[in-house]
C-alpha cells in the first residue's frame, strides 16, 4: 500500500479520545504506527506474527513492551484493531480496506468484484464519448470494421477508467489527452491500458506523478 487515508478530524473520534485519554498522544500515535506497519508489510489489512511486528512498534515508537501490550489490549477492546486476531498474535484491521488508497483497491480482488458489479452503471453514451476521443487522439482509421475492433477491445477498459474517475467522462478524456501528449513527445507507444495503470495517481495528484520517471529521455 503506498499510503491510507488519514481523516483531518481522527481525533475526534470517540474512541480515538479514549485512547488519548487512557494513553495520550503515545496510543495514539501507536495507533497510527500499526496503519503503516500494515499498509507497508502486511497482507489483506492483516500483519503476521512471525512477521514480529510488536518489536518493529517498540523499535518505532520507543513505547516498552509492557505498555505497547496494554494499549494493543485497549485497541482490542474499542475494536480499533481484531482482539481475537491479536489474541492469536496477529495485527489485523479490517476497516482499514475503508481508508485504502485507490492504486492498493485497483490492484486487489476486491476492486474487480466491485467493477463486476457496477460496470453496467457506466452507460454507453459516456463509454463512446471516451472511446472517441481515445481513436482521435490516436488517430486510428474510423471505418466501421475498425470502430468495433476497438470498441470490443477497450470497452471494458474505459469503464474502468470511468469508475476510478467516479463516472466524470472530463477527467478521463484529460488523462487521455495528457498522457498521449507525453507519450508522443517521447516517440512512445501507449493504448487506454497505459492511462489505466497510472490514472488513480494522476487523479490523486495531478500531473505530478510517477509516469514521469516511467517515461524517460
Amino acid at each position: 500500500m503506498r499510503w491510507f487515508k488519514h481523516l483531518t478530524d481522527s481525533y475526534v473520534n470517540l474512541k480515538h479520545r479514549e485512547i488519548i485519554s487512557d494513553f495520550g498522544l503515545e496510543g495514539y500515535g501507536l495507533y497510527w504506527l500499526c496503519l503503516e506497519l500494515i499498509g507497508q508489510q502486511g497482507h489483506n489489512y492483516r500483519l503476521n506474527g512471525s512477521k514480529s511486528w510488536k518489536k518493529a512498534l517498540k523499535s518505532a515508537s520507543g513505547v516498552s513492551e509492557e505498555k505497547i501490550e496494554k494499549i494493543l489490549k485497549r485497541f482490542g477492546e474499542l475494536n480499533l484493531i481484531c482482539y481475537k486476531s491479536l489474541k492469536k498474535g496477529d495485527l489485523y484491521i479490517p476497516k482499514m480496506k475503508e481508508r485504502a488508497d485507490e492504486y492498493s483497491v485497483r490492484k486487489s480482488g476486491e476492486y474487480r468484484e466491485k467493477v463486476v458489479l457496477e460496470q453496467n452503471r457506466i452507460d454507453k453514451n459516456r463509454i463512446d464519448i471516451v472511446m472517441q476521443a481515445f481513436l482521435d487522439k490516436k488517430k486510428y482509421p474510423k471505418e466501421k470494421d475498425d470502430y468495433t475492433f476497438y470498441y470490443k477491445r477497450y470497452t471494458n477498459t474505459i469503464k474502468r477508467l470511468l469508475l476510478f474517475a467516479k463516472g466524470d467522462t472530463d477527467k478521463v478524456i484529460q488523462a487521455i489527452n495528457w498522457f498521449g501528449g507525453l507519450c508522443d513527445k517521447k516517440g512512445l507507444s501507449w493504448t487506454l491500458e497505459t492511462i489505466e495503470k497510472w490514472l488513480p495517481e494522476y487523479l490523486a495528484k495531478g500531473q505530478k506523478v510517477g509516469i514521469e520517471a516511467y517515461i524517460k529521455d
